[in-house]
């Protein structure tokens, strides 16, 4: 389970299951005597110890850093924070995820910190983070479609820096491809980097191999729109 929502159903089906067991199974009474019990009594604690100790500790960690990167105000006071949220061994994904998202949402609506050259600094090594926190993602989970769209996203925009990594990301967009050719949002995502790339007539041709994978999609018509606009 690649997501923290699923345990408690986890929970709720296997205390389920074991009630109706109970209910539809005779069962034989038996009893552990002499030092088994006691060994088995150890056993139990330091595996409730180790669950609590190596899951639920990191999780409320990451979520109180979670808590704490949307509030501290500043890519500096940000930083510090991502060791002990991408370190969570649960929801990496969605950590990196929403994290990502909230960062360019975040510049969108105050461009003015684009006009600071200590600030965009400061940017720049806060989206390698997230960089290289999808990295390290991909290299426990190689075949994770979304994954892949969202560290290819990450490369782009670091354009927005004046740091190019368009050919990386068509690459790594490339690789989605491969996963799920047919996925249209790849297409879109390369047409975009070919467009920055200045290499027009590949951008042309992958916004409409992506109109051609689902016209029905309101967004194929639109990168193929912004692709003619951009040129």
């Amino acid at each position: 389970f690649d997501t923290s929502i699923s345990l408690p159903l986890l929970a709720l089906m296997t205390v389920i299951a074991a009630v109706l067991y109970q209910k539809t199974m005779k069962i034989t009474d038996w009893r552990i005597g002499g030092l088994a019990k006691y060994f088995l009594a150890v056993f139990l604690l330091v595996l409730i110890a180790w669950s609590f100790g190596g899951g639920l500790v990191p999780f409320v960690r990451a979520q109180i850093a979670n808590r704490e990167l949307r509030t501290v105000g500043s890519a500096e006071k940000r930083i510090p924070l991502y060791p002990v949220l991408l370190g969570s061994p649960i929801d990496q994904h969605a950590f990196l995820w929403r994290t990502a998202t909230d960062f360019q949402r975040g510049i969108a609506d105050n461009l003015k910190v684009l006009e600071d050259p200590r600030k965009i600094e400061n940017l720049k090594r806060e989206i390698v983070i997230l960089e290289n926190g999808y990295r390290d993602y991909l290299k426990a989970h190689p075949t994770h479609f979304r994954a892949h769209l969202n560290l290819a996203d990450v490369l782009i925009y670091q354009q927005l820096f004046g740091v190019n990594k368009l050919v990386e990301a068509q690459a790594i967009l490339d690789e989605a491809i491969n996963l799920v050719p047919q996925s249209p949002q790849s297409y879109w995502m390369k047409a975009v980097a070919y467009t920055y790339m200045r290499k027009f007539d590949l951008a042309r041709d992958y916004a409409q191999k992506g109109y051609n994978l689902n016209p029905k999609i309101e967004q194929s018509q639109e990168i193929i729109d912004y692709v003619e606009k951009s040129i």
